[in-house]
C-alpha cells in the first residue's frame, strides 16, 4: 500500500509540473507584441516581371528562422495577414511571396 501511495504522489507531482510547462509554452497563445511588415517589389529582369513580396519581422533583432509562405493561385501578398502576424510574434521572419 505504501508503494502505491508513493507512486500516486509521484505521478500527481509529475502531472502538475507537466501542466505548468504546457501552460507556459502554449503554441496557440499570441504574444502581445507589435509586428512590423514591409512590402517589396523585386524585379526579375530575366523574365521581365515584378515579384510582389511582403515580409513580417519578428520583434527581436536576433537572427531568426524564416517561413516562406506561398498563397497559391489567385492570392496576393496581402492575403492571410493573421498568419504572418502570428508567426512573426512567435519569433519568425515570414516572407509572403
Amino acid at each position: 500500500m505504501k508503494f502505491f501511495l508513493t507512486l500516486l504522489c509521484s505521478s500527481l507531482a509529475s502531472a502538475a509540473v507537466l501542466s505548468a510547462e504546457l501552460a507556459e509554452n502554449d503554441p496557440l497563445k499570441i504574444p502581445d507584441v507589435t509586428i512590423v511588415s514591409k512590402t517589396f517589389d523585386v524585379k526579375d529582369t530575366s523574365r521581365d516581371r515584378v515579384i510582389p513580396i511582403r515580409v513580417y519581422f519578428p520583434p527581436s533583432e536576433k537572427p531568426a528562422p524564416v517561413i516562406l509562405f506561398s498563397h497559391g493561385l489567385g492570392g496576393s501578398r496581402d492575403n492571410n495577414p493573421y498568419l504572418g502576424n502570428h508567426w512573426a510574434a512567435c519569433g519568425y521572419f515570414v516572407v509572403f511571396v
